[in-house]
């Protein structure tokens, strides 16, 4: 079995590696979206208390039973930037870990275009709303 200091050594480096590849799929790092984390227990008792811990940094949680274990997935909206990355990996394996589980990495949508801001006229339909005269 490897270590936890190994464990974790292998989710950051692969979280580079997903960092270098939305890169090339030409995702918008910088905008928050929901970056979702798993985790599986042994315990339902484990899976909760990972949650909590979890919860008090601003993760949503739930857990859920599938066959004999439980899984557990946090969710927060956040950048992608590589310090983030690499912090949030760091957070949700030590609770993971913690609590007797297998932390099983994070996803999240990739964001390859930018929203269009609103302009008056679009909002309204009419540009004429805000002539004069």
């Amino acid at each position: 079995m490897t270590s936890a200091s190994d464990r974790l050594a292998s989710h950051l480096s692969s979280s580079v590696e997903q960092l270098r590849e939305r890169r090339k799929q030409g995702d918008h790092l910088d905008v928050p979206r929901e970056v979702a984390h798993d985790g599986v227990f042994p315990t339902k008792e484990a899976a909760l208390e990972a949650g909590k811990e979890l919860m008090a940094e601003g993760y949503r949680t739930v857990v859920s039973a599938v066959n004999d274990q439980f899984l557990l997935e946090a969710d927060k909206t956040t950048a992608l930037d590589p310090d983030t990355v690499e912090l949030f990996t760091k957070t949700v394996f030590a609770a993971v870990d913690r609590n007797g589980g297998e932390y099983d990495g994070w996803g999240a949508d990739l964001v390859d275009s930018l929203p269009r801001p609103l302009t008056a006229g679009f909002l309204f339909g009419y540009k004429r709303l805000f002539e004069h005269g």
